[in-house]
């Protein structure tokens, strides 16, 4: 249970769109969070960001935002408790750690980055040459 109000206290004031929760999602999940709680943090961060708080206080006033936010908690923590009952009856595999199966490094890899960054700098300068010029 302590999972998954963490997932609610880490998911409901921090404003995150879908795209940016789903890598930190995956990041708490290799960090041991449970994939129910990864679920509650993936459906209360995007749903309580603070343009639609905003909007539901202004058209409907506090006692509607407090329901809109007691409601979403309390559905997003039963479908994260489904979720983990899932993956307990079918023995799915929870632990997903950060692992790499090769761990050498090629000379394409190195060229790549060095590329990359090279790249970076000098479009930087090019773009403050122009500001100050």
């Amino acid at each position: 249970m302590g999972g998954y109000v963490g997932a609610v206290i880490i998911g409901l004031p921090l404003y995150i769109c879908a795209t940016s929760s789903t890598p930190l999602g995956a990041a708490l999940l290799a960090a041991g969070f449970s994939p129910g709680a990864i679920l509650v943090f993936l459906l209360v961060g995007p749903a309580t960001n603070i343009a639609s708080l905003t909007v539901i206080l202004k058209l409907l006033k506090k006692r509607a935002l407090a329901i809109y936010i007691a409601s979403l908690v309390i559905v997003s923590i039963v479908c994260g408790v489904f979720i983990d009952f899932i993956y307990k009856y079918f023995s799915y595999k929870t632990d997903y750690r950060i692992s790499s199966h090769n761990e050498t490094y090629s000379f394409i890899l190195h060229l790549s980055a060095l590329y990359i960054i090279l790249s970076i700098v000098y479009y930087t300068a090019l773009s403050l040459k122009k500001r100050f010029s």
